[in-house]
């Protein structure tokens, strides 16, 4: 019996494995220069790869959320709240490859100047911002914007907005500045 679950398992994650060409597909609907989507084409697989390592370590590490940040959560769109580990530490994870650091940095992404970052799942959240409602639903719509479209294609687009707009201007940042702004006062 418990060979026929494996093989279930098996199948299952065969039949939804995301090809690579899939998780580009956003970069279809955005008016992108071809130095631009070169920059896009060159950096995606090593933020994709930083992330999943990230999250998949800090996940273990990290607390659940208490009730009232899953609550908060919710109200943020999050499907999966019970997903999220929050970690609060001033040593953000930082890409070990030079090279996407520096690229990134130029674009105003730097972790280690962020009060916050949601890399998937995973929450970081600096000490002294850590009782900062505002700051937490921030990172919760990232982490809805993620589950919308899925990790990668996310992490595809955000790095596209980076390109185009820059960190401030990025339409993931805007949309969660402005989520956090819906909810602060209680409207549009």
């Amino acid at each position: 019996m418990k060979i026929g679950a494996i093989s279930l398992v098996v199948v299952i994650l065969v039949a939804t494995e995301i090809r690579a060409e899939d998780y580009f597909k956003p970069l279809d609907k955005m008016a992108l220069t071809p130095t631009e989507l070169k920059w896009i084409y060159n950096y995606a697989p090593l933020v994709i790869e930083w992330v999943e390592e990230v999250e998949v370590r800090q996940l273990a590490e990290g607390r659940e959320l208490t009730d009232s940040e899953f609550v908060l959560a919710r109200s943020m769109s999050v499907n999966n709240p019970e997903n999220i580990r929050v970690i609060v530490t001033s040593d953000f994870p930082v890409p070990l490859n030079r090279d996407l650091s520096d690229a990134l940095r130029i674009y105003d992404f730097d972790p280690l100047d962020s009060a916050g970052m949601a890399l998937g799942y995973a929450v970081f959240i600096k000490p002294e911002y850590e009782g900062d409602t505002a700051l937490l639903a921030h990172e919760f719509v990232h982490v809805a914007q993620a589950e919308s479209v899925g990790l990668r294609p996310f992490l595809v687009t955000y790095l596209a907005g980076l390109k185009m707009y820059g960190y401030f201007e990025s339409p993931l940042e805007t949309e969660a500045r402005t989520e956090v702004w819906r909810l602060l006062n209680g409207s549009d």
